[in-house]
């Protein structure tokens, strides 16, 4: 989504272009009919017809992207190469819809040789002679932290059982990841529970969650039972969050308060 809404920002460059030096795009695409194509054709004759004189796109994709197809990709910057757009593909072997630290350091040096650029060509505009210099090592060893520590928190999230918390009553979870930022949400409640809880999809985060009872109970305690739903999130605690008190409501009510509002 994120990766759309900067391709978007295309459309509008021409009216501020001083306040916009690049865009990069990771993991995204433009349907063949996108009034960002149209708009780029009606503005044709504001770039030039040398390609590599005109605004900087990052394009970066993984190659085994399970979420946006990396033919998608290729295809929108074949389509914005044609429209003079000044377009740099990069491919990452093996990746999925993630982000490595190969593809954070190429992205950090990206946007340190834009600054690097721009600085140089101001300073030449104002005759000073002070040059912004990159240091692009700090910045490397700094994206490699930030990787690791998110790779941490996957693996903390599908090893550790947690507890949600409201009011004195807590509901136990787990999480399984099943691809980057797609998860199996399971949940440990009372068995008599089950069937009235899972009647109904949870409305949360802006989203329906199917529920449905999981049947492998090992190491569950007595009278306990497993319940699960699948998410695509990119802040698992918080959804996870916002499904459990909505499934604490359920059963503190006994189901008497279910109507026609899922959320309920």
């Amino acid at each position: 989504m994120g990766g759309g809404m900067s391709l978007h920002i295309l459309r509008y460059i021409y009216q501020c272009p001083s306040k916009i030096i690049g865009i990069f795009a990771i993991g995204s695409f433009l349907i063949e009919n996108s009034v960002v194509f149209n708009d780029l054709k009606c503005t044709s004759d504001k770039r030039s017809p040398n390609t590599s004189d005109n605004l900087p796109l990052l394009f970066m994709h993984g190659e085994n992207d399970s979420l946006i197809n990396i033919k998608w990709g290729k295809s929108t910057a074949t389509q914005l190469l044609l429209n003079q757009i000044n377009v740099e593909f990069k491919s990452y072997a093996g990746l999925d819809h993630d982000l490595s630290t190969e593809e954070l350091c190429d992205l950090i040096g990206w946007i340190n040789n834009l600054l690097y650029i721009q600085n140089k060509n101001n300073n030449e505009k104002k005759g000073k002679g002070k040059i912004y210099e990159p240091n692009f090592d700090n910045f490397k060893i700094k994206a490699m932290e930030k990787i690791s520590d998110m790779n941490n928190k996957r693996a903390n999230l599908q090893s550790n059982d947690k507890c949600i918390v409201v009011d004195g009553n807590k509901i136990k979870y787990t999480t399984e990841l099943i691809s980057p930022g797609q998860y199996n949400i399971i949940y440990s409640i009372p068995l008599d529970y089950v069937d009235m809880v899972i009647s109904r999809p949870i409305l949360a985060c802006g989203s329906f969650f199917e529920l449905q009872q999981r049947y492998n109970n090992d190491n569950l305690d007595e009278g306990m039972g497993l319940i699960e739903t699948k998410s695509i999130t990119s802040d698992i605690e918080k959804t996870v969050y916002e499904i459990g008190i909505r499934l604490m409501t359920r059963i503190k009510n006994e189901g008497n308060s279910l109507s026609p509002c899922p959320i309920s």
